[in-house]
This record gives C-alpha cells, sequence and structure tokens, in this order.
C-alpha cells in the first residue's frame, strides 16, 4: 500500500511541476523573442496559457533591454507542438513556444 501512495505522489508531483522557459530564438533586428519549454504527456497543461507567467515576462524584458527597447508584449498566442510522437497517433514530448514583441524606441 505504501508503494502505490508513493507512486501516486510521484505522478502528482511530477504533473505540477513548474516547466521553465528558456530563450531559444528571436531576432534583435525584428524585437522579437522566443520563450520554449519542453514537457511530456503527463505534464502538458489543460491550458498552454498557464505558461504565461511574469517571470516569462520578465525574461522577455531582460532580452528586449539588452537590444535598447524598452517594454515587451506577447502575442496572443502559445503554440504548441509535438516533438516526439508516438507510433500510435499521440505523442509523448511537446514543445511550446512564447513569441514577445519588444516595444519602445531602439
Amino acid at each position: 500500500m505504501k508503494n502505490l501512495i508513493l507512486g501516486v505522489l510521484v505522478v502528482l508531483v511530477g504533473c505540477a511541476a513548474v516547466l521553465p522557459l528558456a530563450t531559444t530564438g528571436g531576432s534583435k533586428a525584428d524585437g522579437t523573442v522566443v520563450l520554449t519549454t519542453q514537457f511530456n504527456h503527463f505534464q502538458k497543461p489543460s491550458n498552454p496559457d498557464v505558461l504565461v507567467t511574469e517571470d516569462a515576462h520578465q525574461q522577455a524584458l531582460r532580452r528586449c533591454a539588452a537590444w535598447n527597447y524598452t517594454g515587451a508584449e506577447r502575442f496572443d498566442a502559445v503554440r504548441t507542438r509535438c516533438i516526439q510522437p508516438t507510433g500510435f497517433g499521440g505523442c509523448q514530448m511537446y514543445e511550446a513556444s512564447i513569441v514577445y514583441q519588444c516595444t519602445g524606441g531602439k
């Protein structure tokens, strides 16, 4: 019984994990910043907008500031795609990206 409870707790903790975003692209000339995270099918949020956090906004602001912009605004959509499909039409690993537009004079 203890093993069953421990197994359930491990799965629940894995599902509730905060998914860190990393700066994975963008363009200084276009003033865009791309933040990305990866997660498995157990971690996949029911609504990808939960990835949009204050930390993500601060990361985008820091990158934009390094390029002499004064602000950053998020594009509306969070793009999610399968990066490791299963052989049965499902997906093992996903990648989600958030794109920010740098604002303010350069």
